[in-house]
Order: structure tokens, then C-alpha cells, then sequence
């Protein structure tokens, strides 16, 4: 029974490794009152009962002092470990099930240079406005609307927003944006984009390399959405054909999603060396520890699956999360498992969806480890090879660092000695003054 309800609805979280939504109403909320004080009462029970930390929640306080379902959970989550439970709207997540987004399509990395605040285009997805207006990965992002980035930063925190839909709303116009860029040649340039409803593939950029010593598939992977299977089938149908031996998959954009579609793409990279094998553990808090199942590998996926392939290249970095992290951990007990770039988010956790009121709770409810029964990996996973991201190459051009090292790897030789970070073709710094800058207090999101 459990089996069923956690993973037969098994759908994309932007926020990482999820399995699904369960629609469980309890108490007021399901006699259909939703006043801010029943929304507020249904999450402090969802907690109490469901959560990976239930000892951790105050057992007597009064939720209805709190201004919002989301103020509560931010309140008592487990900070140690949590950053991850949210709450969203059920018409958000069935949108992005789907793979479709309101957004003008701008995945960008914050940086700080020179104690300046830079905003680099990491990516810009298919089909996007920001794509189809010809902003590409490299860009540098130097205006928004007429401030510095510094400027406009410094505004989201006056402002205390806490998405870009409320700084766009704040800001008196929700409609558009309007981006000074700056190109890797250093030419600028001004566009305007106005955020629009889009819809994207999951795989893309699949390409074959040859080495002195194999053939090399290759394919970025941006999230564990549900509609990924046919994408997948389409891939693996050309690596067989190429009769390559090896693959570099780049999930260093990919935060996560579903642990059903993560179980059908590690199958379907290992195949009979999977049969019947342990993919995960489920393990719950102790209050629940007759729930704790074993979710084998997806025996359907094992024909499809590249037959010769026994060393996997996973192209990292602090993006890379979840369901990413549980195709790394979940392979390393079958297969030679080669993890390059930067050290992973370091979620081993993940969670199930509870509906009410029109929006969804996302509690952290479980622990993961593999066959080994290995898991834990609260503070990443530490990368075989380190190789920075310069962003100035497109993806799956053999001149980008972490391709071009995996490819390297693949051909037997060693991996190189970690150079001193070159973002695009300015100078490289030596001290401290540049430097990934952390999130501040409330500016979380980093995509348009």
C-alpha cells in the first residue's frame, strides 16, 4: 500500500527528489475550511506525523499565531539538515510536471568580482524567450531595468522578496524585464523579455566522441521530470546504435525531480547488471520505521539499456541535487562511477506531496542510501576529478573543462591538476576577493 501511494504519482520538484502528491486532508481543512488558521493547523500535523524529524517539532504550540502555512514550515523545519521542505501551488507543480514553465528562461550563477555583484547566464532553456531573443550560456547579465546587479540586489533585500515573482510585482513592473548583457568578446548589448507560459525537452545536446581508446556518448540531463521516459528511449536507442561504450552524463544544471524517473535512467545505463538489484532504501523516522521499503531497479528498462557500458562520467556541481546525487549513489555498487566538476548540493533525502486548499506540501519525509546501504551525503558529493565551470563554453562542446576532462578520463589518461578559476577570458583571480557569493537572506532563486 505504501509502495503505491508514494511512488504511483511520481512527478518533477524543482526542489529537488520527490515522489509524487498524495491528496490526505485531515482535520478542519478537509471539511473545506482553508482560513489561513486551518491551512496553518493541516501543515503543523502533516509535520507531527509525516516529517523525517518529527522530534524536532514543538509538540503544543499555537499554529494559528503564524501569518501564513509557509511561515510555519520555515519556522520549525530541522535547519541542519532542511532547506528543502517548501509549499507550492497545485497549478505550479502540475506545470512543471510537465515541463512547462512562466519565465523567460534565464538559469544564471552569482558571482562576486571584485566586490562587485555579477550575474552569469549559466543556461538558457529551449524554446524560451531569453533563447529565442539569442542570450546564450557566458553571457554576463549587467543591468536589469536600469540598476547595477549590486543595486537591484540590494533592493530585494530592502524589500525582503523572497521570489522573482514578488520583486517583479514590487517593482512596478511584472510584465517585462529589460537586460543590459555583456558577450564573452565583451560587446553589449540591451533586450527586453517579457516572461511567457513554455515547454521544454529534459535531454538534450546528445553527442558521440571518439577517444585512443573508446566511443563516448554524451547528453546534459536539466531535470527527473515524468516526461522524460520517451526522451530517454530516444537517446539510448541512438547510443546502441553508435555502439558507444561509455557515457558522460552532465547533470551539473539538474536540481532533482522524481526518483521514478531517476530509477529508469539508471537502468537503463546499467542494465543486467541492475537486474533485480536494490536502487534505493526508503527509511523513515523512527515513528514510521514499519513503512521503510526496498525500490528495486526497473527490470522493464533492462533491454532497453546500453549492453556494454560499465563506467558512468557524472559532470557535477553545487547545482547537481536529489535524484542526481541518487543516480551517483544509487550505480556505485554495479558500476565504475566517475563524478567530475564541483562537489554536489548533498541532499540523500526526499519527500512526498500533501494537497490542500489548492496548494501542495512538500515535507522532507525519508532518508535514501543505496544497495550498500550507503547515504548521508549531507555535504556533497566530492567530485573524483575537480574541474571549475568556466560558463563560456556551450554544453557539449569538447572545449568545456568538465566534457573536456571527462573525455580525458575516459581515454585512460589522468586527471589534470585543478586550475585556478578563469571565468570566461578575464583574468583569474588569486585571493579571496572573488568568490561564489552565498545566498543573503532572502534572494533564493536563480533563474528568471
Amino acid at each position: 500500500m505504501l509502495l503505491r501511494s508514494v511512488l504511483a504519482v511520481a512527478t518533477l520538484s524543482l526542489m529537488g527528489c520527490n515522489v509524487g502528491s498524495d491528496d490526505d486532508s485531515s482535520g478542519s481543512v478537509a471539511d473545506g475550511d482553508c482560513s489561513t488558521s486551518a491551512q496553518n493547523e493541516y501543515v503543523y500535523q502533516q509535520l507531527k506525523t509525516n516529517y523525517l524529524w518529527p522530534e524536532t517539532i514543538p509538540s503544543n504550540i499555537n499554529s494559528a499565531s503564524y501569518s501564513s502555512p509557509e511561515t510555519l514550515l520555515n519556522a520549525l523545519r530541522y535547519r541542519t539538515y532542511d532547506k528543502y521542505s517548501y509549499i507550492t501551488t497545485e497549478a505550479k507543480y502540475n506545470a512543471q510536471s510537465n515541463n512547462e514553465f512562466k519565465a523567460i528562461g534565464i538559469y544564471f550563477k552569482w558571482l562576486v568580482e571584485d566586490g562587485e555583484d555579477v550575474l552569469i547566464v549559466r543556461y538558457t532553456d529551449e524554446n524560451s524567450p531569453a533563447r529565442l531573443a539569442g542570450v546564450v550560456r557566458g553571457d554576463e547579465i549587467i543591468e536589469i531595468d536600469g540598476m547595477t546587479i549590486s543595486e537591484y540586489i540590494k533592493k530585494i533585500e530592502e524589500l525582503n522578496y523572497d521570489s522573482w515573482e514578488k520583486v517583479r510585482q514590487g517593482f512596478g513592473n511584472p510584465n517585462d524585464y529589460v537586460f543590459k548583457m555583456r558577450r564573452t568578446d565583451n560587446s553589449e548589448y540591451t533586450v527586453s523579455l517579457i516572461p511567457v507560459t513554455y515547454s521544454t525537452n529534459t535531454v538534450h545536446d546528445l553527442k558521440f566522441f571518439d577517444t585512443s581508446a573508446n566511443k563516448v556518448a554524451y547528453f546534459s540531463y536539466k531535470n527527473f521530470s515524468s516526461a522524460s521516459r520517451d526522451e530517454f528511449k530516444s537517446a539510448f536507442s541512438q547510443i546502441r546504435a553508435n555502439q558507444a561504450d561509455a557515457l558522460i552524463l552532465d547533470l551539473r544544471m539538474n536540481p532533482g525531480g522524481s526518483i521514478l524517473t531517476a530509477n529508469h535512467l539508471a537502468t537503463r545505463i546499467a542494465g543486467a547488471q541492475v537486474s533485480s538489484q536494490t536502487f534505493a532504501n526508503f527509511m523513515f523516522s523512527a515513528q514510521r520505521s514499519n513503512e521503510n521499503f526496498v525500490y528495486p531497479f526497473k527490470n522493464d528498462e533492462v533491454s532497453d539499456a546500453v549492453a556494454s557500458l560499465n563506467t558512468l562520467y557524472v559532470l557535477t556541481s553545487s547545482s547537481t541535487c536529489s535524484a542526481s546525487e541518487l543516480i551517483i549513489n544509487s550505480l556505485k555498487p554495479f558500476i565504475d562511477v566517475k563524478v567530475v566538476g564541483g562537489k554536489t548540493c548533498g541532499k540523500p533525502i526526499g519527500m512526498t506531496g500533501h494537497s490542500f486548499c489548492g496548494n501542495i506540501l512538500f515535507p522532507i519525509e525519508f532518508q535514501l542510501t543505496n544497495a550498500r546501504n550507503e547515504g548521508g551525503y549531507f555535504s556533497g558529493i566530492s567530485p573524483s576529478c575537480e574541474v571549475e565551470d568556466d560558463y563560456a563554453h556551450r554544453f557539449g562542446d569538447e572545449n568545456d573543462p568538465l566534457l573536456a576532462t571527462a573525455l580525458r578520463l575516459s581515454a585512460g589518461e589522468s586527471c589534470p591538476t585543478p586550475k585556478p578559476f578563469n571565468r570566461l577570458n578575464r583574468q583569474a583571480a588569486t585571493d579571496q576577493s572573488f568568490m561564489i557569493q552565498g545566498e543573503p537572506s532572502q534572494f533564493k532563486e536563480n533563474f528568471f
